[in-house]
């Protein structure tokens, strides 16, 4: 019978009755490290040899070397560069220290050009359909004005106007007395329009005790024309000519009221021009 190797079991009555060492098996005087208060300490690499780092608050460094899968991915602050279906990176604009992303929309235009794809315009509902506005080649918005009744204004349906006295103004109360105009001679009442202003005129009012003759001329001043001739009788010895539609004159125009005495003897003539200025 051949003599053989062997080995003897380790028997223990308590814990720790056996120390033990934990070593490399190629180089023994490796020996996994136990600190005083139990913790092994231990070197975590790849294998190339790199060694895992850890900080002293216990934070592994990790370097991301590879694409993120598809999917969320929060790994802290990440930098991005955004690109659009095509491949062209998108850009912004710094706008009150905030950075506002670059957006052309398909619906901006200029004046003048073609409607752009897209477009947003403003509408109206005739209560069934949408109606957009509609403008000339000038930007002006054409308008269609009907009464309550749903009739359209025209010539046969007129647009009711009220004319009423403008609440602001100065008003013109502007009268003359010219005294014993000789027979068949004239005196004229004459109004300039104060600088600055606008006159809208109103009436104009002409007496005598005897026949008279009252023109009532209109327009640039010293270039007046001629607008309309009154006459009165003995039986109407008052003129007053009021207009349907007030006058507006600038301050480059004039009123003139020129008044004849038609009569066979000299008379005092009168005159009274009315309206008001804004």
């Amino acid at each position: 019978m051949a003599d053989f190797d062997s080995s003897l079991p380790i028997r223990t009555q308590n814990n720790g009755d056996a120390a033990v060492k934990v070593v490399d098996g190629t180089t023994p005087s490796q020996a996994l490290n136990v600190d005083a208060t139990g913790r092994i300490t231990s070197k975590i690499q790849d294998a190339g040899g790199d060694t895992l780092a850890i900080s002293a608050a216990g934070e592994a460094s990790v370097a991301v070397t590879s694409a993120l899968p598809a999917g969320n991915n929060n790994i802290g602050d990440v930098d991005a560069n955004m690109r659009d279906g095509a491949g062209t990176s998108l850009t912004s604009t710094l706008v009150n220290s905030k950075q506002s992303l670059d957006v052309q929309s398909s619906a901006n235009g200029v004046d003048g050009a073609a409607v752009p794809f897209g477009t947003m315009q403003v509408g109206g509902t005739d209560g069934t359909n949408l109606q957009a506005i509609s403008v000339d080649t000038a930007g002006k918005v054409k308008v269609n004005l009907f009464d309550e009744a749903g009739v359209a204004f025209s010539g046969a349906n007129p647009l009711p106007v009220t004319v009423v006295d403008a609440a602001a103004g100065t008003e013109v109360l502007d009268f003359k007395q010219a005294v014993a105009v000789a027979a068949d001679a004239s005196d004229t009442h004459n109004y300039d329009v104060t600088t600055a202003t606008t006159l809208t005129l109103q009436k104009i009012s002409a007496t005598a005790s005897g026949k008279i003759k009252v023109e009532i001329l209109l327009g640039t001043t010293a270039s007046e024309v001629l607008k309309v001739v009154l006459f009165n009788s003995t039986a109407n010895p008052n003129v007053e000519y009021e207009f349907s539609t007030p006058q507006i004159m600038p301050d480059t125009q004039s009123v003139k009221v020129t008044i004849t005495n038609l009569d066979n003897q000299s008379q005092d003539v009168y005159s009274t021009i009315e309206g008001y200025e804004t």
